[in-house]
Formats: structure tokens, C-alpha cells, sequence
């Protein structure tokens, strides 16, 4: 099962980590300038599977009616995991 958490400022090497590893270069370019994208969007999420990151979720709200996704990551090993 998959749970998620708000994202940490700690969570950035993992989360970078797994940028690369899918290939986000453009997005895993800057870690200082995609760490403040993080902490200044809400939600900024993480997904935990096993006790470990396996993705993250990054959205911009008004709080009424609109959510958008900034971004989404989900390991493909992760994906069918609830």
C-alpha cells in the first residue's frame, strides 16, 4: 500500500534521485530552485511504499475550486500499489 506526506525539505535528495532516475534532467537541473517549487506549491506530496519515496505530486490551488498538477512522479515498480 501506498500512503503519502507532505513534503520535507529532507525528502529533496531522495526525491532528486528519483528524477534522474527517470530521466527529469530539466526538472533535477537545480535542487536549491526545485526545493523552493516544493515547499512554496500546496499540496507538495510524497508517496511512501515500503518506508521508502517512490514518488511525489507538486499542485497549485486557489482553495475553492481549481487544483493543478505542477508535476507528478510515481516509480513504475510503484504504480498498481494503491
Amino acid at each position: 500500500m501506498i500512503t503519502i506526506r507532505p513534503y520535507e525539505a529532507a525528502d529533496l535528495d531522495i526525491v532528486m534521485a528519483l528524477l534522474h532516475k527517470e530521466g527529469w534532467h530539466t526538472l533535477a537541473a537545480d535542487s536549491n530552485q526545485f526545493n523552493q517549487a516544493m515547499l512554496h506549491s500546496h499540496p507538495s506530496m510524497v508517496a511512501i511504499h515500503d518506508g521508502r519515496i517512490c514518488g511525489y505530486i507538486r499542485c497549485v490551488t486557489d482553495h475553492v475550486i481549481t487544483l493543478f498538477v505542477a508535476d507528478c512522479l510515481l516509480i513504475q515498480s510503484s504504480a498498481d500499489r494503491g
